[in-house]
């Protein structure tokens, strides 16, 4: 499902795509923006709508998300058991992207590869 595996050539963007940032503030109506976008068949969504990517890598003191990433992963895995069944499946699931997330703010800048594999994730 996931490939922490991130090449280190560049990914190529898929041709005829259009990347889109949506930026916004509390109350600004980027929740009504994305909810009328993915009724579209024509737009793809990363797994999450607030991804942080650019803050986190590149503003001193923002490493809150990465911290609190890494403990509700942490979190997860304490409470996987055998017994859970259909359960189960959705915390691994949610581990899987949560190790994605925090695999991609690992590249090192000028490469993006692990962001664009997360946002391009079920696209082609």
């Amino acid at each position: 499902m996931y490939e922490l595996d991130i090449p280190r050539t560049p990914i190529p963007f898929p041709r005829g795509a259009t990347l889109l940032y949506g930026i916004g503030a509390q109350k600004a109506g980027t929740t009504w923006l994305s909810d009328l976008l993915q009724t579209s068949p024509d737009c793809h969504f990363s797994p999450i709508k607030e991804l942080h990517y650019f803050d986190i890598m590149r503003l001193p003191g923002t490493q809150t998300i990465q911290v609190e990433r890494i403990a509700t992963l942490q979190r997860l895995a304490g409470e996987l058991t055998p017994e859970q069944g259909a359960r189960h499946r959705i915390k691994l699931r949610r581990i899987a992207d949560l190790a994605m997330q925090l695999h991609m703010c690992t590249d090192e800048a000028p490469s993006y590869n692990g962001y664009l594999a997360y946002l391009l994730q079920g696209y082609l």
